[in-house]
């Protein structure tokens, strides 16, 4: 577990733009989120300690980070408790993720990208609309990864294996090369990897075991090329697929891992992201401008044997839901920051997104196995186009007092087409809406900084989703004007209040980060079921949400390290909408208590005149219970779970051998299940304990 990579390093960097560039030359577009108090990064040689190797580790390396279970490819991110709940429909991701500065998601789940020959990962709390022209309410996870090296060829391979407590064998390969093709000016990398999850849930009811495995193959190819000593071209290409067998949740009277659906229920998260990025130094400033394509699809199959009533339907008869979302999204990005050495510093930035997102969701009908009719279908699509124009300036009121503000102006249209068809009666409907949206979002933050070991900081800063539409309603239905789902769900707006510090004691080796925050969420935006199982986006009301975290990385010896991280929320619904049907105060997936903890012990050797070095470590996580979801009283328990691992290195050999869940808990984790049947409440439990083990092997 780590708060940041050298906090004592960061503290005496700009307060505003700039951080140590690796080379003495190469600043990448994420040096914006330096500047950050709120930022916590995992660096490369901590995620290479790691035998998660996608986004959902992240929750144990850093307070305020969570991530729903519902399984890989699926899951949404949620940080400082900032949840809109586990169903994924057309409300806006709380946290964006990034990829090379590059937002990949707008309305879907994390792609959950395999974080192979990443450099950095950064974590940035609450709205950061003046940084980051996409803007995002929750906050930000910006995945960096390494960029070609033109000064020489090397790569790495690792092979890995893993067995679950009642399932299969899963399998992990990785590959990295970087390759110069003209020395010190050109080079290409690639990183690539093929891993397989096994599965441990069985099906009697279909004669099947361990029916939910997970296949996940992708890789990322670059260039950069130096164009003259200030000027530099990158280009990029990153793909990769997901294909998960069958979901992972339980039902209500499953007993351990064996699941009753009357059909498999598996689930596809195809991501494609290409583009380019320029970089280079003027007299008016630093330039960095990106220009990607993302296309994202994500394909899942549910069990809606006995639903969706309202349509006239034999409720014994077997029949899977078909739902489908696909992202194409042109995104562009210029930033202008002011040259070294300009009192105040300050930079500009332009955001363009020009996307199409398509829906479709199909209740199939018709004779097991092949359901060749269609009961109920819609096929939407939402043309989105944002415009942002943001930035940020820093003003040094005094030799150690920094005062940072920033703002976002910002301007949605969305039009937004759909065509429902239902099969009894015979019906169909078209429905075409559009809307215009435009707002400000300021951030504003004060820094005190008496030395290099100390920083003591002030902020408040607000996030903003637009408004939209909701369709699909089923023939002799209509929205309503007086309860929810209305026909137009309003934007909603997040106010984050902090205040915290952050210490390096002890000569670096007691690192403390703690924060208290208020987030005032107005007009709360979540995607629920209405009562014929259809999904709907609503406003749930204001919700006030207090919190306190902190995270503590302590080097005891040379050779024994301790860290903590601890997040405490208090969220509550302060204002309910009475149009909603909401049945908790709190936010779902939102725990009062998360608490993790780390112990090290790392060790140089020499054996038979080998030099290696080993290290243990052992982690546990505990996670408060919370509600399930708005508008269902169920709760999700609380849990604690147990992970070790040992690393060897020897020479251009790393041995890494962990455990996962060690005492094999069957803690309840945060998930919707299946929300298109009424057959719940659903449970999704947390993987058995898992034992493996990879070898990597680096070259040049």
């Amino acid at each position: 577990m780590v708060i940041e990579s050298s906090l004592g390093a960061a503290l005496k960097r700009d307060p505003l733009v700039g951080f140590d560039c690796d080379d003495g030359r190469r600043c990448g577009h994420d040096a914006r989120a330096r500047s950050r108090s709120s930022l916590s990064d995992v660096p490369e040689h901590r995620l290479d300690q790691l035998p998660a190797h996608d986004t959902n580790a992240l929750a144990n390396e850093m307070s305020g980070v969570l991530f729903s279970d519902i399984g890989a490819g699926r899951d949404k991110a949620y940080i400082r408790g900032i949840s809109d709940g586990a169903l994924t429909g057309h409300a806006q991701s709380t946290v964006g993720v990034y990829l090379d500065g590059v937002r990949l998601t707008y309305a879907a789940p994390d792609p959950q990208l395999q974080l192979v020959d990443v450099a950095r990962v950064d974590v940035l709390r609450g709205p950061q609309g003046a940084l980051y022209g996409a803007g995002s309410i929750g906050g930000i996870i910006s995945i960096e990864s390494n960029t070609p090296d033109a000064t020489a060829a090397y790569g790495s391979i690792l092979g890995g294996v893993e067995v679950t407590n009642g399932g299969g064998l899963g399998d992990n390969t990785e590959l990295m090369l970087n390759l110069p093709v003209v020395s010190n000016r050109l080079a290409i990398r690639l990183a690539g990897y093929d891993q397989r999850i096994a599965g441990w849930q069985d099906n009697a009811l279909l004669g099947r075991e361990d029916t939910n495995a997970v296949q996940r193959i992708g890789g990322r190819l670059s260039a950069q090329l130096d164009l003259t000593e200030n000027w530099r071209l990158r280009t990029f290409v990153a793909n990769q697929t997901i294909d998960a067998s069958d979901a992972q949740y339980l039902g209500p009277t499953n007993n351990g891992p064996n699941r009753t659906a009357h059909l498999l229920e598996p689930h596809d998260n195809d991501f494609l992201m290409m583009g380019g990025a320029i970089h280079g130094s003027t007299r008016y400033g630093v330039i960095d401008t990106t220009t990607a394509i993302v296309r994202h699809e994500v394909n899942s199959r549910y069990d809606a044997t006995g639903s969706f009533s309202p349509l006239v339907l034999d409720p014994s008869a077997v029949r899977p839901l078909d739902d489908h979302s696909g992202l194409d999204i042109l995104v562009h990005e210029t930033r202008l920051t002011s040259p070294a050495g300009v009192a105040p510093p300050w930079f500009l930035g332009l955001f363009y997104a020009d996307g199409d997102n398509r829906s479709a969701r199909n209740l199939r009908d018709g004779a097991i196995g092949l359901w060749p009719s269609s009961a109920y279908s819609e096929d939407r699509r939402d043309a989105v186009d944002e415009v942002a124009v943001f930035g940020e300036t820093s003003w040094a009121l005094a030799p150690d007092l920094t005062l940072s503000t920033g703002l976002r102006l910002f301007r949605y249209h969305i039009r937004v087409t759909s065509k429902v068809t239902q099969a009894f009666p015979a019906t169909s409907s078209q429905t075409q809406r559009r809307l215009n949206d435009s707002g400000a979002a300021p951030d504003i933050r004060l820094a005190y900084h008496p030395n290099a070991q100390a920083l003591f900081y002030l902020g408040a800063s607000e996030g903003y989703r637009s408004a939209g539409f909701n369709t699909g309603a089923p023939a002799g239905t209509a929205f309503s004007t007086t309860t929810q789902p209305f026909s137009r769900f309003s934007g909603d707006e997040l106010w984050a209040f902090e205040a915290g510090t952050r210490l390096a004691l002890l000569d670096g080796r007691l690192l403390f980060n703690a924060a208290s925050f208020y987030n005032e969420w107005r007009h709360l935006q979540t995607d629920e079921l209405i009562s014929n199982n259809l999904p709907f986006t609503g406003n749930a009301g204001t919700v006030g949400v207090w919190g306190f975290e902190s995270d503590v990385s302590y080097e005891a010896t040379n050779h024994v390290g301790v860290g903590a991280h601890l997040l405490v929320n208090e969220p509550e619904i302060s204002h309910p909408d009475p149009s909603f049907p909401s049945m908790v105060r709190g936010l779902p997936g939102t725990p009062e208590l998360t608490l993790s903890g780390s112990l090290s012990y790392e060790r140089e050797l020499s054996v038979a005149g080998v030099d290696m070095t080993g290290r243990a470590e052992l982690n546990l996580t505990y996670v408060g219970s919370s509600a399930a979801a708005f508008s269902s009283a169920a709760q999700r328990t609380s849990y604690t779970r147990t992970d070790a691992s040992f690393s060897l290195n020897v020479r251009a050999l790393e041995f890494l051998v962990y455990a996962e869940n060690i005492f094999d808990i069957a803690g309840t984790t945060f998930s919707d299940g299946n929300p298109y049947s009424a057959a719940g409440p659903f449970v999704t439990q947390l993987r058995p304990f898992t034992l493996g083990a990879e070898i990597r092997h680096r070259f040049n």
